[in-house]
């Protein structure tokens, strides 16, 4: 029964995200490459990819729209030569204040749910998520330090370098519907 309330809650926030961010033209793709941007910083569309767990085309993709629309710029990366950083901009930084706000207005109205149970249902689901999925070295906004996310703790490290992904044979994951370049900004 997890898998199935899982799957209809996520279907159910994609849905109100839509409804709440329809004026700013804000995908919930977009929305979450964003955020990903504000809590570790700039990142290589590689890196993005890994992080969000989806291929580096559909970021690509979502990247040069949410630049067109001055969301986010690509910036020279000082490690390598040939594969730049994306960096939020502060339009997108303001467009992501005001998307928390409404999405927080959200969740305070909802009738009998308190403030800790959803902290305590976020830490749980994060758990899950990583004991299922085992999450990768992660940055902190403006290259403060590494994080390394274990089930029960977090200790920081000092910043490194993202490691090269290594290739794989294995088939492609199916690509949820909102993920796809054609729901994109």
């Amino acid at each position: 029964m997890l898998f199935e309330e899982s799957a209809a809650l996520a279907n159910r926030l994609k849905k109100n995200a839509r409804l709440l961010h329809r004026n700013d033209n804000l995908s919930a793709s977009g929305r979450g490459l964003l955020q990903t941007l504000n809590l570790h910083g700039s990142m290589t569309v590689p890196q993005l990819a890994a992080a969000r767990s989806t291929s580096r085309q559909n970021i690509q993709v979502l990247a040069d729209r949410l630049a067109e629309a001055g969301f986010i710029s690509f910036v020279s990366n000082p490690e390598h030569k040939r594969s730049v950083l994306v960096a939020l901009t502060e339009a997108g930084r303001t467009l992501l204040s005001s998307a928390n706000e409404r999405e927080a207005t959200l969740l305070e109205n909802l009738p009998q749910t308190a403030s800790t149970q959803l902290r305590e249902a976020t830490e749980l689901l994060r758990k899950l998520r990583f004991q299922l999925g085992g999450e990768p070295k992660r940055r902190r906004a403006k290259n403060e330090a590494t994080v390394t996310i274990a089930t029960e703790t977090t200790t920081t490290e000092t910043a490194k370098p993202a490691p090269k992904p290594k290739p794989t044979a294995k088939q492609p994951e199916p690509v949820d519907d909102d993920e796809l370049p054609v729901s994109l900004l």
